[in-house]
């Protein structure tokens, strides 16, 4: 699970990786066209398109940048910049990323995630 605190600037990092023809080897998957995350409430990890839940509208469409270090990780800043990262504290939330390669759709994950108040 993704936990997320709010009133707080952070990094969303998220590695790409690919599974080899060997069935055995995972390399990293440098150079994606677009990485995008964004957070929603409420939605249903198994069945999004019944209950697609709402968007946070401080992390909508999020686009991560490739860190450059070869390890297939892409990285943003959230709640930094005038952007000021509230939503309600719960663990009803779930974090959606889409990756683009050449111009392809590339992959699509779904992960829980929870907003926390720290201190």
């Amino acid at each position: 699970m993704y936990t997320f605190a709010k009133r707080e600037p952070q990094i969303l990092k998220w590695t790409i990786t690919a599974l080899q023809p060997d069935g055995v080897t995972v390399l990293p998957v440098d150079g994606c066209d677009s990485v995008v995350a964004s957070l929603y409430a409420g939605r249903n990890i198994d069945y999004p398109e019944d209950v697609p839940g709402t968007v946070v509208p401080e992390f909508d469409a999020l686009e991560l940048e490739d860190t450059g270090e070869g390890t297939g990780t892409y990285q943003a800043a959230l709640g930094s910049g005038g952007n000021t990262f509230n939503p309600p504290p719960s663990s009803n939330y779930v974090l959606v990323v889409d990756a683009t390669l050449a111009g392809e759709p590339y992959g699509h994950w779904e992960e829980h995630a929870a907003v926390i108040v720290n201190g």
